[in-house]
């Protein structure tokens, strides 16, 4: 559907930029020169404006994989739900994103508070709180009771 492919085009432009610039370096043979000198107590660090760029790559890659995982806020979770609601119903695909969302936040969580990340953590509570939200929607949807709880991780 429609809203899938938008929901891909940011990822896959991102994904697109951080494999197109290191091949474009290294075919032009592009080297730029140190412009970057600063000292750290007793370090003095030399950069090159090609590591930036390489930098900028990597982190498109990073920040275009990321948005690709299927929980509800970001693009991929996206993606589910108008895939899932193009097979069946709205009903379903909010619910299949309540889940779904419900677990990979559970997962964040998890992977934040073994890391002590705070970030993470951060992200995985908000990631739970938009798995509530579409939960709701799925009983919106469906007409169910709204006293029933919502999934819980």
């Amino acid at each position: 559907s429609q809203m899938a492919m938008i929901s891909f085009a940011g990822p896959i432009v991102s994904l697109y930029i951080s494999f197109t610039i290191p091949i474009l370096l290294s075919l032009l043979d592009w080297s730029f020169p140190t412009v970057v000198v600063w000292m750290d107590h007793t370090h003095l660090f030399t950069y090159t404006l090609t590591d930036h760029v390489l930098r900028l790559a990597g982190t498109n890659f990073i920040i275009g994989a990321f948005n690709l995982v299927p929980i509800s806020p970001l693009d991929g979770g996206r993606v589910i739900h108008a895939v899932v609601w193009h097979c069946s119903n709205e009903s379903y695909a909010h619910k299949v994103s309540a889940y779904v969302a419900g677990v990979g936040g559970a997962a964040l969580l998890g992977t934040g508070m073994y890391w002590l990340n705070i970030p993470l953590i951060l992200i995985s509570l908000f990631v739970v709180m938009v798995a509530r939200s579409e939960y709701m929607l799925f009983q919106e949807a469906s007409g169910s009771p709204s006293s029933s709880s919502p999934p819980s991780v």
